[in-house]
């Protein structure tokens, strides 16, 4: 296998999880500044993105580490080996895949219909994270997202917590989830992933 497609296989055993340059470099036996550069190529071809962490001081979200994801899950799927819909329910990674198809098709859906908006993902010192949030006048969305077929709960426990962590109530909770029905419960909406891209 070549460094590169090696760096592909990589990058996408990593969907959804924070980037480590140095390491995935190593890992490939190159330097960080060629991961660095070959990282640019795969985002400037449309293959990958990242998604930065959010903080309101600006410099803390250029210097902490972003998520990467890919525009296209079936790819991702094909360079870690899944062929068929009965593998993947199985899969170890099912659920940082659901998360990669979700965050991607928001992000397609955004370039398609030519807005800019910025996302991010939110994560605390202890560990507790949002998967997306975006800033909207004055306040936040902010996106749980499940592969479950089922709602749960406890799936609702780290939204309805922002509020009170971002000393603002002028949050909009979503909770997305690998079932087909929307609807909204105890104030939070909960979004089939069919209707995903029609989120405003």
């Amino acid at each position: 296998m070549s460094q590169f497609k090696l760096f592909i296989s990589l990058c996408a055993a990593r969907v959804g999880s924070e980037l480590n340059m140095n390491t995935l470099a190593n890992s490939c036996q190159i330097s960080s500044p060629t991961a660095k550069s070959w990282l640019s190529v795969l985002e400037r071809s449309y293959i990958l993105f990242q998604l930065k962490p959010y903080y309101r001081n600006y410099n803390k979200r250029i210097t902490k580490r972003p998520k990467i994801f890919f525009y296209d899950t079936g790819l991702v799927c094909h360079l870690l080996g899944i062929r068929s819909a009965d593998q993947l329910d199985f899969d170890k990674d099912k659920g940082r895949l659901f998360e990669n198809f979700i965050v991607s098709e928001i992000i397609k859906s955004d370039h398609h219909n030519d807005q800019t908006r910025d996302w991010w993902y939110w994560r605390t010192s202890h560990g507790k994270e949002i998967d997306l949030l975006r800033e909207s006048r004055g306040g936040y969305s902010v996106y749980e997202i499940k592969a479950s077929t089922t709602v749960k709960s406890d799936f609702f426990k780290v939204i309805n917590q922002f509020s009170e962590i971002a000393q603002t109530e002028n949050v909009k909770r979503f909770l997305l989830y690998g079932g087909k029905q929307s609807y909204v419960r105890s104030g939070i909406n909960i979004v089939g992933w069919p209707d995903v891209i029609k989120l405003k």
